[in-house]
Formats: structure tokens, C-alpha cells, sequence
């Protein structure tokens, strides 16, 4: 279970609603994953990391389990995804965020 770290200034409601909207998905997780899906949790940034749990759960769309995996796969910067010169992944020619220029390339 994730440890609950203490509450910075200006916390709101609003941020506890989500925390347990967070660990109401995390209880989804299968018993067996849910260990490294906590500390992979750790490393996603705080606005992505429902939509992460989402796809590690199968509530969301297989284009956001695409997007989710680029955004991983660059350390979480969108303009990396964009840029990607991984042309063997199995991803690429779908990714999120994709410029004009990469496109056609």
C-alpha cells in the first residue's frame, strides 16, 4: 500500500477526491501487479497518473493505452513523443503527437 506523504500548502479537497479516486483504481490492480505498478506509479507525474492507472486496468480506449506507453517511453515529455526516431517500435506509425512534418517522413 502506498505510503500517504504529508499534505503541502494549499491542498484542497479537490486533491483529496482524487487521491482516492487514485487508490480506488489501484485496488482494480491485480494482486500480483500491483507491486510494480506502485512503483511505476511513483515515477508518472501527478497529472497523468489516473490516466495511467486507467490503462493499466483496461478502463480506457486503446488509443490512450498507446499514448500512455509513448509518454512513458520518452520519460513523460509529450515534444519527445513527437520527435520520436524509434522507427522499429511497433507504435510509431500511431503514436500521440505526431507534427506534419513527422508524418510524412
Amino acid at each position: 500500500m502506498m505510503a500517504k506523504l504529508p499534505k503541502p500548502p494549499g491542498y484542497t479537497e479537490t486533491h483529496e477526491k482524487r487521491s482516492e479516486r487514485i487508490h480506488g483504481l489501484l485496488d482494480r490492480v491485480r494482486p500480483d501487479r500491483r507491486p510494480q505498478i506502485e512503483k511505476r506509479l511513483a515515477q508518472v507525474p501527478r497529472s497523468l497518473r489516473a490516466n495511467y492507472l486507467r490503462t493499466v486496468t483496461g478502463t480506457r480506449s486503446m488509443k490512450l493505452r498507446c499514448k500512455m506507453f509513448c509518454l512513458e517511453c520518452c520519460g513523460w515529455q509529450k515534444d519527445e513523443v513527437a520527435q520520436c526516431t524509434a522507427k522499429a517500435c511497433p507504435l510509431w506509425e500511431i503514436r500521440p503527437c505526431q507534427t506534419a512534418k513527422s508524418k510524412s517522413t
